[in-house]
C-alpha cells in the first residue's frame, strides 16, 4: 500500500484564494445593482372619458387625458421596486419646448421580478394654457391632424410628435437607490 503524500501547504493556499475569488467573482456578477430599462410602448388620447376627449377647464385652458403604456425591465437576478414615476411631455411648438403639455406622477410603488418585464398603461392629464402657445401654434397642429385623421376616416392614424421624459425612482437591494431619467420621442395617436 502506498503511503498518503501531502498536499504542500502552498498548493492549498492557492486553492482556497481561488475559490474565494471565484465566489467574490460571481456574488459580484449576480449581486451588482443594474439599472431597469423604461421603454414608452405608447401613448394616445383617453377615448373612455365618459365627458369626451377633451374638456374646457376654463377661458385660458383644457384639458385631456392621455394613456401611456410603459414597459420596465428588471436586469437584476433579484427584484427591484419603483417607488416612484414621472412623465413629462413636451413639443417645440408649445412653448418652444420649454414647459411640459402633458405631465403627472405615480407614486404607487410595485415590485418587478428578477430578470422579467412589467407592462402596463398608465393614465395621465394634458393641461393646455393658450397663454403658452404663440399664436395657438400647437392647438392648431394638433387639432388639423387630429380632425383631419378623424374625418379621413384614420382617425387612429393621426399622430402628434412629443417629446416624453420618464423619470424612475428605483430601490435595488435597498443600498441602490436612484433616480432614471429617460427621454425618448413619441407619436400621440389622437
Amino acid at each position: 500500500m502506498k503511503p498518503i503524500t501531502k498536499v504542500p501547504p502552498f498548493a492549498r493556499c492557492i486553492a482556497i484564494v481561488l475559490v474565494l475569488l471565484l465566489t467574490v467573482i460571481l456574488m459580484v456578477f449576480f449581486l451588482v445593482p443594474r439599472e431597469p430599462s423604461v421603454v414608452v410602448s405608447g401613448l394616445s388620447f383617453d377615448r373612455t372619458n365618459t365627458n369626451g376627449v377633451v374638456q374646457i377647464s376654463s377661458l385660458t385652458s383644457l384639458s385631456a387625458r392621455l394613456i401611456m403604456g410603459l414597459s420596465i425591465t428588471n436586469n437584476c437576478y433579484y427584484p427591484v421596486t419603483v417607488e416612484q414615476l414621472n412623465f413629462n411631455a413636451t413639443n417645440q411648438e408649445y412653448d418652444s419646448g420649454r414647459t411640459p403639455f402633458a405631465m403627472g406622477s405615480n407614486a404607487t410603488a410595485f415590485t418587478i421580478a428578477a430578470r422579467s418585464t412589467y407592462s402596463f398603461t398608465y393614465p395621465f392629464s394634458i393641461v393646455y394654457d393658450f397663454s403658452k402657445d404663440s399664436g395657438m401654434q400647437f392647438l392648431m397642429g394638433a387639432g388639423t391632424k387630429c380632425v383631419a385623421g378623424a374625418l379621413g376616416g384614420s382617425g387612429s392614424g393621426a399622430q402628434i410628435t412629443a417629446n416624453v421624459v420618464v423619470a424612475t425612482q428605483y430601490d435595488a437591494l435597498v443600498i441602490n437607490k436612484g433616480w432614471l431619467r429617460n427621454e425618448m420621442t413619441v407619436n400621440v395617436s389622437c
